[in-house]
């Protein structure tokens, strides 16, 4: 029993060393991202790497690409188009904000008013020198998609619209 001790915790002592090498790489990366502002995005680089092999751009990937250019309450927004997309009444790409926002609330009247919210801060951020509260919109996104899971259930449960 004796010679095996040491070996125990000498592989214990490996591992805990490892274990806190990956931790410290984690957290410095973390830093270093928080610190300094890397412009590179890993869907820019993908499509760096695409191009220059001379491949198509997969559609994936320019919609990646889009994404990324989005601001988070454009980003939140996207639960009004998710929603309607999951209603079955995907929206043309003319189609304004109000009038998607418009649309929804007609299929979703019990989120009426996260609608308005989440509206409303997407037009200030779009068209005011005021930006958009994130916070208020990222929970009117959440209270859209709550809304809609909820309306379905009751659809396909209860058999109750």
């Amino acid at each position: 029993l004796t010679p095996r001790e040491p070996f125990h915790q000498s592989q214990a002592f490996q591992f805990v060393m490892i274990v806190m090498a990956v931790i410290l790489f984690v957290a410095g990366l973390f830093f270093l991202s928080r610190r300094y502002s890397f412009k590179l995005q890993p869907s820019a680089m993908m499509a760096s790497f695409v191009e220059r092999s001379g491949w198509a751009m997969p559609a994936w990937l320019t919609r990646w690409i889009k994404w990324d250019a989005l601001n988070s309450i454009e980003k939140y927004f996207q639960s009004i188009n998710i929603s309607l997309r999951w209603f079955g009444k995907p929206q043309p790409v003319h189609i304004t904000p109000s009038e998607r926002a418009t649309a929804l609330k007609h299929l979703l009247p019990s989120a009426s008013d996260s609608i308005d919210t989440l509206l409303h801060e997407l037009e200030s951020t779009l068209f005011t020198q005021h930006h958009g509260n994130v916070k208020i919109a990222r929970k009117a996104a959440g209270n859209i998609i709550y809304q809609f899971l909820i309306s379905r259930l009751k659809f396909f449960i209860l058999r109750y619209n």
